[in-house]
């Protein structure tokens, strides 16, 4: 689908299908509606924060300008990381929206989620997600910086395995390249994107 026909279908609402099939027409309030967030868009805002949902593996998520909107290479990691994990605890680093987490607990029904933002803002996004799928319960919110977790979960984890599954999409960005990166990603939250001044501050602590 072109960006006008997601966004059609967000205002009216209806299926992909309807607007070919049905035509249908737009109100003069829907008319207004669409023009706005076609103008939100050509001035660089993401098509997701501007709807305000997202699709990460088949959920539907919220999003808005305090997360980072989730990738399709994200999926892949979840992907990779659901052939191993079928059960037990995880730790999710710098959780965003909750997708990572939210796609774990329901896709591993016999598992529970530690989730670590340092992001407030992202936090409460997290939490809403997560209730609106029903995962809540199996998932713990806790804002902290995630490279002290880690480093803090590394040195408690001697003798015990204290989880199962590490998972994590760090930011990877080296800083001097944020500035080249396309408008509507550079109007995503920094602190998710900024990897230092090689891209690799946290890929250095695993």
């Amino acid at each position: 689908m072109t960006e006008d026909e997601i966004i059609l279908t967000h205002i009216l609402p209806c299926q992909p299908i309807n607007l070919l099939l049905n035509k249908p027409a737009l109100t003069v309030f829907q008319k207004e509606q669409f023009e706005n967030y076609r103008r939100r868009r050509a001035a660089g805002e993401p098509l997701q924060y501007i709807l305000g949902t997202c699709n990460f593996m088949g959920l539907e998520l919220a999003v808005n300008p305090a997360v980072l909107i989730p990738r399709p290479e994200t999926e892949q990691l979840v992907d990779a990381a659901l052939k191993y994990f079928k059960g037990g605890r995880a730790l999710d680093l710098g959780t965003g929206c909750g997708n990572i987490a939210i796609a774990l607990a329901k896709f591993v029904p016999q598992s529970q989620i530690v989730s670590i933002d340092n992001s407030v803002q992202a936090l409460e996004v997290a939490r809403a997600n997560a209730r609106y799928h029903g995962v809540e319960n199996r998932i713990e919110f806790i804002q902290a910086d995630m490279a002290v977790s880690l480093r803090g979960a590394k040195r408690r984890s001697n003798d015990t395995i204290l989880f199962d599954l590490i998972i994590s999409n760090p930011p990877y960005i080296p800083t001097d390249q944020l500035r080249c990166l396309p408008r509507d990603v550079q109007n995503e939250p920094a602190i998710a994107l900024d990897g230092g001044e090689d891209g690799l501050n946290f890929t250095g602590l695993l």
